[in-house]
């Protein structure tokens, strides 16, 4: 939306008369909140305001971040039903603060077809997620709703949510992976290599 505003501003400014016009849109997927203290901030253990929110909003997990020597950056809050809303915030913390256990140990991973990762241990790591039934159910009942309808915004609404569960599926099923390697290894050797 911000680019748009902005090609429409530079075309203006160079003399075309009519440059067009931005249409309206009734849903949005995110809301960019560019900088603690003055876009968001944190109340309490569970609370935080938002700009141009007119009362304080319920956070669920907060006390994973406050408390602690994090600085907070940009936030975003992301839209994942029609209800639900997600906070994700970008936080940094001094290098100096984390503790390094050194292992002097190392890994080669190897990209493989059967497995997403194979390990020069042995080990064997997949990551891939299939699509669930319930979301191959509800994307067979959209193609029978009539567009613009409220059942059909209920059910891409539900669908939403699916996806957004494999999604988090996936994001864990990598953090794991990653949380593993960065424990036990401190020298990690990968394929370089074009799959196609």
């Amino acid at each position: 939306l911000q680019s748009n505003i902005k090609t429409l501003a530079t075309l203006k400014k160079k003399g075309l008369q009519n440059p067009g016009k931005i249409n309206f849109k009734s849903d949005f997927k995110q809301i960019e909140l560019k900088q603690y203290g003055i876009s968001y901030k944190f109340y309490e253990h569970s609370k935080m305001n938002i700009q141009n929110v007119f009362r304080k909003v319920k956070v669920s997990g907060l006390e994973q971040i406050l408390n602690k020597d994090y600085d907070f950056a940009n936030a975003k809050l992301i839209k994942c039903g029609d209800k639900d809303f997600h906070i994700k915030i970008t936080c940094y913390i001094d290098k100096d603060k984390i503790k390094e256990v050194k292992t002097n140990k190392s890994i080669g991973i190897d990209f493989g077809c059967e497995t997403s990762f194979t390990l020069s241990n042995g080990q064997k790591f997949n990551s891939y997620i299939e699509e669930t039934e319930k979301l191959k159910l509800l994307q067979r009942k959209l193609e029978t709703k009539t567009k613009n309808s409220n059942n059909r915004r209920k059910l891409i609404s539900k669908i939403r949510k699916e996806y957004l569960k494999i999604n988090n599926r996936k994001n864990d099923a990598a953090n794991k992976f990653v949380n593993y390697l960065l424990s036990n290894f401190d020298y990690i050797a990968i394929q370089d290599e074009q799959l196609n």
